[in-house]
């Protein structure tokens, strides 16, 4: 019977639920079948565990060679978006204002449109006319949470402590 990897650690503690019992009745017997179902189990849990990393590697390899691919298709789109950056260019330097040209494929014409340029930098500009954007400074708040520096802990944060998986 093979199990899922979910459903591995649930039958590891069934079975040491199981050992702690056969050890409360001293039924040495039972134990050795259980001991033996748990070598098996802790063995498929590695398999399984070293499966995954095995599968981990190939996509991480996978999406390093998309993500190449991504770098030259976006380089090649950047080309063709130049091209027609230069051909519309051509289009309007050529095309006289309010007039409209077209055949059974294409129809060019122009309109009025605004476009807003600043005469002078926008830190020059007014409070009114400005944005602000604030966002947490993360490793500041972490080495104040770390050195305790807000007295009775930090109150803005918190440090959660996890750990990361290392596949070589």
């Amino acid at each position: 019977m093979s199990l899922k990897l979910y459903e591995i650690d649930t039958a590891l503690e069934d079975i040491w639920d199981e050992i702690e019992i056969a050890i409360e009745e001293d039924d040495f017997d039972h134990l050795e079948k259980l001991e033996k179902h748990l070598e098996g189990l802790e063995l498929s849990l590695n398999d399984k565990l070293i499966n995954y990393a095995r599968i981990i590697k190939a996509k991480k390899v996978e999406s390093a060679a998309l993500r190449e691919e991504e770098k030259k298709l976006a380089a090649r789109r950047k080309t063709i978006e130049n091209q027609i950056e230069w051909l519309s260019g051509g289009i309007k330097a050529n095309l006289p204002k309010g007039s409209k040209i077209k055949d059974a494929t294409v129809t060019i014409s122009t309109r009025k449109t605004e476009r807003l340029e600043l005469l002078v930098d926008p830190e020059d500009l007014p409070r009114e006319f400005t944005r602000i954007k604030v966002e947490a400074d993360k490793t500041l708040l972490k080495e104040r949470c770390k050195d305790n520096a807000f007295g009775k802990g930090c109150e803005y944060a918190s440090i959660r402590e996890d750990y990361s998986i290392q596949i070589k």
